[in-house]
């Protein structure tokens, strides 16, 4: 009894320090400057400790829900586009894909569902950047069924309906990259309507807000309406800017703002070309900074070398011939440092 009870007592310490490693020490760290080496290590010495204790303790739910957690944190760390990465994207979606073995066989409880739709959605944004279209499609829309389900279950929780209208954008940049317009803005006018009900002054609010501004913006003007595009990346970018201003350490804020300034770019291109450069300027600044943060952040990395690709574009198109050329070189160099990787 007593070598049992040892037993017990190093099983639970060890799950204990895991779940301090992953949930406690790794959230706090996630935003310093040049900490993205640091949080793998600790991930994956949390996930070697879950992944022992896994072994022992098969049929065990609760254990099995760190499981699954511990892979989602590994997953975020490898491949999440909007945080401090890895750039393991096939290794990302390994660990999406096992977290989401898992969290299908769990009880259908009001918070396993969120936890299932929340994989999903993360599972999607994985498949997407391996090329992987009908998954991302069937990821995203098994995810907005589930939170769908629970928004009309509890339509007081101002979470439910915030991630609600996550999936929504999301939806919306999927049909963006296959070129169905019609279908973006639909979406994307629906979340920005939601965001009526939560609360206007929190930031997860005005996040969802600007960032579907500019994704409605990109889809408008790809529509053939340039005037109400450029109308809404407007208001994309000065809210972005705002939400930056606050928070300018914030690895997800700056990825975001890059994302918005390259839409703006994009919008403007033969169009008003002088304007378009300018936002692609402002992009690779604010990749660039990313990338002085936190060298081992490769998707800030990934970031710059889009950027700078960008900039040659809108320089060519300014009859810029020279700028634009050594532009595409530092972007040729860059994406082979990362192809090499």
């Amino acid at each position: 009894r007593a070598e049992r009870d040892r037993a017990e007592q190093r099983f639970q310490d060890v799950r204990k320090l895991s779940n301090s490693l992953l949930f406690e020490i790794t959230p706090k760290i996630e935003n310093l400057e040049g900490s993205t080496e640091a949080r793998e290590i600790l991930v994956k010495r949390a996930l070697e400790y879950l992944d022992s204790l896994a072994k022992e303790a098969a049929g065990d739910n609760e254990l099995q829900k760190e499981l699954a957690a511990a892979y989602e944190k590994i997953g975020e760390l490898q491949g999440h586009p909007s945080k401090p990465n890895l750039g393991d994207l096939a290794g990302a979606l390994s660990s999406y894909e096992k977290a989401n073995a898992i969290r299908l066989s769990q009880p259908e409880t009001p918070e396993d569902l969120r936890l299932l739709a929340e994989n999903f959605r993360h599972l999607s944004d994985a498949r997407y950047w391996q090329g992987d279209t009908k998954g991302t499609l069937s990821a995203l829309e098994r995810s907005l069924k589930i939170y769908e389900g629970l928004v009309n279950s509890r339509p007081d929780d101002v979470s439910l309906r915030l991630a609600n209208l996550r999936i929504l954008t999301e939806l919306s940049q999927y049909h963006q990259a296959n070129n169905q317009y019609p279908e973006a803005i639909a979406f994307a006018e629906k979340a920005i309507a939601g965001t009526a009900e939560l609360p206007s002054d929190a930031r997860e609010t005005r996040e969802v807000f600007f960032v579907t501004h500019a994704d409605l913006g990109n889809s408008l003007s790809w529509n053939g309406e340039q005037e109400r595009a450029e109308a809404m990346m407007a208001i994309a970018v000065g809210g972005m800017e705002k939400l930056l201003s606050e928070k300018p350490n914030d690895a997800r804020t700056r990825h975001l703002m890059w994302r918005v300034y390259m839409l703006a770019s994009g919008i403007f291109e033969d169009i008003v070309n002088e304007r378009s450069l300018e936002f692609a300027e402002r992009a690779r600044a604010t990749a660039q900074q990313g990338v002085d943060i936190d060298p081992a952040d490769i998707q800030f990395r990934h970031n710059l070398a889009r950027t700078n690709y960008r900039v040659a574009v809108a320089a060519a198109n300014l009859k810029r011939s020279e700028e634009a050329l050594d532009a595409l070189k530092v972007a040729e160099t860059q994406f082979l440092a990362l192809i090499e990787r």
